[in-house]
């Protein structure tokens, strides 16, 4: 994860509901359909729109910057590796971004 992303999230008591600020984004399921695709512009574009909210998310809920950007890396590579899953009907491209984020904090609690 790049270090601008991560320095510039600071812990923060509550998330602000970020599906409807990002979650809308209307970009947002053409950049999945191009990372699907193998597009690492669209992959830096969607990093870019989401990395504060998911690395925010998870540094609230683990607590410990390092782990926070291991659990934030494995989203990424996650996403990158499983775009094409995502699907409109199940919810917003951020919001299932997030639930990637939550799956992997559990994941690394195991």
């Amino acid at each position: 994860m790049p270090a601008a992303c991560a320095r510039s999230v600071a812990p923060v008591p509550a998330i602000a509901r970020p599906e409807r600020s990002l979650g809308a984004n209307p970009e947002f399921p053409a950049l999945l359909r191009s990372i699907a695709n193998g597009d690492q512009t669209a992959f830096a574009r969607f990093y870019d729109l989401t990395c504060q909210t998911i690395f925010g998310l998870t540094l609230r809920i683990v607590r410990d910057r390092g782990f926070a950007e291991e659990v934030t890396h494995d989203v990424y590579l996650q996403i990158w590796n499983q775009a094409d899953r995502y699907h409109s009907d199940r919810g917003t491209p951020l919001a299932w971004a997030l639930t990637i984020a939550r799956s992997q904090i559990g994941r690394a609690h195991v």
